[in-house]
């Protein structure tokens, strides 16, 4: 898979070949943002391997409710710390490939148009990338 414009590669590379089997990954706060749909991979020669797709639904909903004058309604999880176990495999090279972001507090751009306590655009804070070896 080829990145475009808006992925985002965040890696980490070390010295010498590792056996690794697990990891967390952190973003900052939830209010920071957070990638609900990211790729994990790790390198083996000259390929990238995907660990795990992650794919969360942002479960906003573009509907007007007049009891509470709101114009989108959000239940999006706001998950910003994920833990990874997968078999052992053998790399220097580790690296989170983010398809898309919230903004910041904003699930997406119709929530911040509704007034959502987010950022101009997509965003996330990357706070740890943690790697567990074998």
């Amino acid at each position: 898979m080829s990145t475009t414009r808006r992925d985002f590669v965040g890696a980490m590379a070390v010295a010498t070949v590792v056996v690794v089997d697990g990891g967390v990954l952190r973003s900052a706060l939830e209010s920071q943002g957070t990638p609900p749909d990211f790729e994990l991979q790790y390198r083996t020669g000259n390929r990238r391997r995907t660990i795990e797709r992650v794919r969360e639904n942002p479960k906003t909903i573009d509907v007007f409710t007049p009891t509470v004058r709101c114009m989108v309604d959000v239940f999006f999880s706001d998950r910003w710390i994920f833990q990874f176990d997968f078999p052992p495999a053998s790399t220097a090279a580790i690296r989170r490939l983010v398809h898309n972001s919230t903004w910041g507090g904003s699930t997406n751009e119709l929530d911040h148009k509704a007034g959502g306590q987010g950022w101009k655009n997509a965003h996330f804070c990357r706070r740890e990338i943690r790697v567990l070896g074998a």
